[in-house]
């Protein structure tokens, strides 16, 4: 029977040879797949354990929302099982190039090789102006080796960087990016396109944003497996109470160093506002002295023009001492707005110091009032300053301001010097293809806290109809003003306008232009 079948089996195979080595083959295929499939995941592994090494690849990275030390990385290295930490400022910033802006991660070099970069191409950076950065930013900000960007941190570390503009001078390869995705962040479309490097140097931080730490005997393990993880994440766990104590001393110290800027702060406000009242009694003291030697040599030139060359002389050395006393009036309030900006960066429970400053700035301001009610008295300041704050007063147009190539004699107020009934001028074609002006010098009363000058965009509502062509502080009006071109509609007499100045909208009227009128 066992032979019978045997016969039948050689024989079966031989009559269908060609389908059974076929399956043979097959077979033996799949046996050889399956085999390299099993044999190339370990080598992968290694392969990639073994590039993580060479560059020395942190095991553990430790964030903080206090940011780290010095003493903090010190304590780490102290750790048990701890072969080495170093921190490191990682931040988020806008990268542009002539064409294109990104979202990238900008990271320090290291200085102790953790999580070291593999140069691809050209130089490491040599000077703090120069930068590594991943191969695909090249392509993806249309750049080359040699050019420059412009890296804009967010606002929370818009101080982070010593500078603005950085040089590429090479591409590398970090082992902290193993994967497509480079993050998200808070900027922009909140996603990371690409990472770059910068010597430590080019950082203004007295923190650091992370720390990279390697583990003692970490680097025996293959990064890959089970018993890898299961041995740092024993690591992790052992520092947590290491890091609830670092954490509370960092706290309390952040808390001494705003208490102690504080105090200072109170002590710079309080010198500043003495020293600004001692010079405002001095300045007070020498503008009514300015002001009775104006009023005699006015006296005198009322007396007769015989006596006109010794008035003016003495009228000049007046101006002289009015303008001495308002540089030092402007030098001390100038302080004193210094010291209040960086009181109120530190607490606004010294809400009562702003108080005591404005109420001096006020009573300063009725002094001036009181000064410049000498006017009545024939009281005419000279010079390039004053005459332009009295062309302004009095709604004179200058040519560069409120007239220009581009801003014609209609458009100004000054049309009825345009005679357009004569048979020709030179401008004439210009002014009929013109036509009626859709625009108009206008006045301006600042309502808000700043002063006008030129070029400052005016919006009524979200709509910008014009921009401001002179403006300053008036002292005989007691305030700030402007003259502005601006659109006829969207702003008639009396209606309330605002004024970008320096970034932020100041409230203002729209009133005639000639501001102070003599009778």
């Amino acid at each position: 029977m066992k032979n019978a079948m045997q016969k039948d089996f050689w024989r079966e195979i031989g009559h269908t040879r060609s389908r059974f080595f076929s399956i043979m083959i097959l077979v033996a295929l799949s046996v050889a797949f399956l085999s390299g499939l099993k044999a190339t995941a370990p080598d992968m592994k290694h392969t990639g354990d073994d590039y993580l090494d060479s560059l020395h690849l942190a095991d553990i990275q430790v964030l903080s929302t206090l940011g780290l030390t010095d003493e903090d990385i010190a304590a780490l290295r102290a750790q048990d099982k701890i072969e080495d930490a170093e921190g490191e400022y990682v931040i988020d910033a806008f990268a542009s190039s002539d064409s294109l802006d990104a979202v990238v991660k900008v990271l320090s070099l290291t200085d102790r090789g953790i999580s070291d970069v593999l140069l691809r191409e050209g130089r490491m950076p040599e000077r703090a102006d120069e930068c590594v950065v991943e191969e695909n930013m090249l392509s993806l900000m249309s750049i080359s080796i040699g050019d420059t960007i412009t890296l804009t941190p967010g606002d929370d570390l818009s101080d982070a960087l010593a500078q603005d503009t950085y040089t590429v001078v090479g591409t590398v390869r970090s082992p902290v990016y193993l994967a497509v995705e480079r993050g998200t962040s808070t900027l922009g479309s909140g996603t990371v396109k690409a990472y770059l490097y910068l010597p430590r140097e080019a950082f203004t931080l007295d923190y650091y944003t992370a720390a990279y730490v390697r583990v003692s005997g970490a680097e025996e393990m293959t990064a890959f497996y089970d018993d890898y993880d299961d041995y740092i994440d024993d690591v992790i766990d052992s520092l947590e109470d290491f890091g609830d104590a670092r954490a509370s001393l960092r706290h309390d110290e952040l808390v001494d160093e705003a208490t102690e800027k504080l105090d200072d702060a109170q002590k710079e406000l309080d010198d500043a506002k003495a020293e600004a009242d001692k010079e405002l009694g001095d300045a007070r003291k020498e503008l009514d002295d300015a002001r009775k030697e104006l009023d005699d040599g006015w006296k005198e030139y009322d007396d007769g023009k015989q006596e006109l060359a010794d008035s003016r002389v003495k009228l000049d050395d007046a101006k002289a001492e009015l303008e001495d006393g308002e540089q030092e009036y402007a030098d001390g309030v100038k302080k004193y707005d210094q010291a209040v900006r960086d009181y109120e960066k530190g607490q606004k429970d010294y809400a009562d110091g702003v108080k005591d400053y404005e109420k001096g700035a006020q009573q300063l301001a009725d002094g001036e009032s009181e000064l410049e009610a000498g006017k009545e008295n024939g009281l005419i300041p000279c010079g390039l300053g004053a005459r332009d704050t009295l062309r302004l007063e009095a709604g004179m147009p200058l040519y560069g301001h409120e007239m220009t190539d581009d801003i014609t004699p209609k458009q100004t107020g000054l049309g009825i010097f345009v005679k357009m009934d004569k048979a020709d001028f030179i401008g004439k074609k210009a002014m009929e293809e013109i036509g009626t002006p859709s625009v108009k010098r206008c006045g301006l009363k600042m309502i808000g806290r700043g002063i006008a000058r030129e070029n400052c965009p005016v919006y009524a509502g979200d709509k910008l109809i014009g921009h401001t062509t002179s403006g300053t502080h008036c002292p005989y009006l007691g305030g700030a003003y402007a003259m502005a071109i601006v659109e006829k509609e969207p702003a008639p007499l009396g209606a309330q306008v605002e004024v970008e100045i320096r970034g932020k909208r100041v409230a203002a009227e729209v009133v005639k232009s000639q501001f102070y009128k003599r009778s």
